[in-house]
């Protein structure tokens, strides 16, 4: 790969992004492993990468630049617990199952379904108006629907960050 800029200086940040103010979006693309497959988007038919114009494209237009390596930028989270709150307030006839501790809903986890039309289901028990325990089992649109409201800005897409009930956060954001 070749780059070209309109003075050397202005590469600086190529070999150390840190104190930059493109460093953020450059650390996503690099820690998602797609530094180099978003060079090869940005480079000319020539392979050449004009330096300038990649700064400004990661500065002005960071949203696309990671949607262009299929990444995002994270606008809003959620807790699996808060959405399993705004579940039970939308679902009234309902109520949550909870273990002994009176904490931690029964049957709580999240699910990689490992399905690109299904994603990560948070799934947990419910007791239904008869008494009976029913599995509860949310995919990511269901998730989206129930806290979007909250997330406190114009968010139209999720995915869960992990399957770790206790370290996972569903991250909202608006393509």
């Amino acid at each position: 790969m070749k780059y070209l800029t309109e003075c050397e200086n202005d590469i600086h940040w190529l070999r150390d992004v840190d104190g930059y103010e493109v460093a953020d979006t450059v650390h996503k693309i690099k820690d998602a492993g797609k530094w180099e497959q978003f060079l090869q988007l940005e480079a000319d038919s020539d392979g050449v990468v004009d330096c300038d114009a990649l700064y400004d494209r990661l500065r002005l237009e960071s949203r696309e630049a990671l949607a262009s390596v299929g990444l995002h930028e994270t606008d809003a989270t959620s807790t699996p617990l808060a959405v399993i709150v705004a579940w039970a307030k939308d679902n009234p006839d309902m109520r949550v199952s909870y273990l002994a501790d009176g904490k931690t809903p029964s049957g709580l986890q999240l699910y990689d379904y490992d399905l690109s039309s299904i994603g990560t289901c948070l799934e947990f028990e419910a007791v239904n108006g008869d008494g009976e325990v029913e599995e509860v089992s949310l995919d990511e649109d269901d998730v989206l629907e129930l806290v979007k409201g909250g997330a406190g800005c114009a968010v139209n897409s999720g995915k869960w960050n992990g399957t770790d009930v206790d370290s996972a956060v569903f991250e909202m954001w608006e393509e």
